[in-house]
């Protein structure tokens, strides 16, 4: 599953232009520059995938310095035209810890820098640990980076009784912010390709891309489901082609899917392998 050549020249330019300002700003505290996300995983689409970047630092970045990169960050995003950049700044000695050890750190969402948490998580941490890409500094093996399947998995799972169980629940009410929003094209892509690669984490101790989640969801569930996980993919593609001629019927099946998903994730948990493979 690689990247179309344009967008992978593409990704390949705004790499090397990021990489340039946030080096001409930090100079010698950059220890490396990373790529993770979308854009490791084969699954990059120019127009729709953000980029992620992991910068990973000496020390703490001086308020100077940050006034300095959203100088030089905000304009190249503008631009790019049509790519969204996520970018965190991590001192080398919090690489690895869950968020509750640390203080916020500062990244570039939404085009501005704060302090924040953003994709501060184990998600993150194995991406960069097994398939961190580098584009400046020294190599991810030698960042001596901590992080295991287990970390994974348990941050998965609360994930999934906490974000996900609280986004169905809020979209199964039809006059909701959320219920209205799972009416569009969307909230078919976020919802469906997100809890398949909860459930690809989950049962594989891996993780994987959107559309690599959709296509392992295809050979696992049921006939009923099938539709849905098409117009997700469709969806995450840039196809033309609708599985559905009403929205209405689709809405109905982004929640049953979610809902059938968030089961056999919880009965995984609690109740082990077996458990999990009774759903098929």
């Amino acid at each position: 599953m690689g990247l179309e050549n344009n967008d992978s020249q593409m990704l390949k330019h705004i790499s090397e232009q990021v990489t340039n300002a946030i080096r001409l700003v930090l100079k010698s505290s950059v220890i490396g520059i990373y790529l993770t996300g979308s854009a490791v995983l084969g699954d990059w689409h120019y127009g729709k995938s953000d980029i992620d970047f992991t910068v990973v630092v000496n020390n703490s970045i001086s308020k100077e310095n940050v006034a300095l990169l959203g100088k030089q960050i905000k304009p190249l995003e503008f631009k790019c035209q049509n790519v969204k950049l996520e970018i965190q700044y991590i001192p080398i000695l919090i690489l690895g810890k869950c968020k509750e050890e640390v203080e916020p750190i500062l990244a570039y969402h939404d085009k501005k820098h704060s302090m924040s948490y953003f994709n501060f998580s184990p998600v993150t941490w194995y991406s960069l640990k097994k398939y961190g890409i580098v584009i400046w500094g020294k190599p991810v093996d030698e960042l001596n980076l901590k992080t295991t399947e287990d970390e994974l998995s348990s941050y998965v799972y609360e994930n999934i009784n906490t974000y996900w169980t609280t986004w169905v629940t809020s979209a199964s009410k039809v006059f909701s912010v959320k219920g209205i929003g799972s009416f569009t094209d969307w909230a078919v892509e976020w919802c469906v390709c997100g809890i398949s690669r909860m459930y690809y984490t989950l049962h594989e101790k891996d993780i994987t891309s959107k559309r690599g989640a959709v296509e392992y969801m295809m050979d696992k569930v049921p006939q009923e489901y099938q539709q849905i996980l098409k117009e997700a993919q469709s969806i995450r593609l840039g196809n033309r082609k609708k599985f559905y001629s009403s929205r209405v019927d689709r809405r109905k099946d982004i929640i049953k899917f979610m809902n059938y998903v968030i089961e056999l994730c919880q009965c995984y948990k609690q109740e082990g392998i077996s458990a999990w493979c009774k759903g098929y």
